[in-house]
């Protein structure tokens, strides 16, 4: 439904080459290292309307209970069209491990949410042009990142109904830095990608993205739309995740899906190990 600054340093990320078929040298990944460039900072800050919480926050709005709660679950997050879904479903299908996914969630949680938020009935009864054509990058992506926070109780709520066995893997973009860090154990827990803005169009243009394009009054305006937004969605994430020291990897196309999901089993091994 919903659907750069200085960049963090590129180091290796310290796992067993893949294998050869694979074109892995290219796609660059690092683990962020506690401070950030201002300008990042800066224009996380703005993006952020609460202060964020570290984890070690006293006044973070998720206890360890939670956390603890929340141990079986491994996120992978970041923007679109980077292969999350099916990295995920790689990785579950290899341990036997159960699924949810994020945006099968988009109508029904956005839909108890306009109950009470005047922006959510807004959205739902929202023309393509209004929600897709009218408003600028920014603006759509402040409101996705207001969404997030919103729903973020619900995908709680849905983690917590599963069953604790077995581990459960998580996907999706609306699952940010910002909001996991309140509940994660281990930073090997959580895994972001991002994809390089070359990609990203290709990925775009191949799967004729966005699918409503030809629904609206300017195709071309709202394929740039989404694809501005999910870009600064991108650079969101990668901020963030430098603030709390998180893994991000930048999907490029060098990888085959099947080498990408080989690094995600690798960042996940100590849980993976458990299952």
């Amino acid at each position: 439904m919903f659907g750069c600054a200085g960049r963090p340093p590129t180091v290796s990320p310290g796992q067993k080459p893949a294998p050869p078929a694979l074109k892995c040298s290219a796609t660059r990944a690092w683990r962020c290292p506690s401070s950030s460039s201002p300008d990042v900072h800066s224009q996380a800050a703005r993006r952020t309307s609460r202060p964020v919480c570290n984890l070690g926050d006293p006044g973070r709005f998720m206890d360890q209970e939670l956390r603890q709660a929340l141990s079986h679950v491994l996120w992978i997050g970041g923007a679109t069209d980077t292969g999350k879904t099916t990295i995920a479903q790689i990785v579950a299908g290899r341990y036997g491990l159960q699924l949810y996914h994020y945006d099968r969630h988009d109508l029904p949680q956005i839909e108890r949410l306009a109950e009470t938020l005047p922006r959510y009935r807004a959205f739902l009864s929202a023309s393509l042009d209004e929600r897709w054509v009218r408003p600028g990058p920014e603006d759509l992506l402040q409101f996705l990142l207001q969404a997030f926070r919103d729903r973020f109780p619900l995908v709680v709520e849905d983690l917590l109904a599963l069953p604790r066995q077995p581990v459960v893997v998580a996907e999706g973009f609306g699952l940010t830095p910002e909001l996991l860090s309140t509940v994660l154990s281990s930073a090997r827990q959580a895994i972001w990608l991002v994809p390089t803005e070359k990609f990203k169009w290709a990925s775009m243009k191949r799967r004729n993205k966005p699918s409503f394009r030809d629904e609206t009054s300017d195709p071309d305006r709202a394929t740039r739309n989404v694809f501005k937004r999910d870009m600064l969605l991108a650079e969101y994430v990668k901020a963030q995740a430098q603030v709390y020291g998180l893994t991000v990897y930048e999907v490029d196309g060098s990888h085959s899906v099947e080498g990408m999901a080989a690094l995600v089993e690798q960042h996940f091994e100590p849980f993976l190990h458990r299952a």
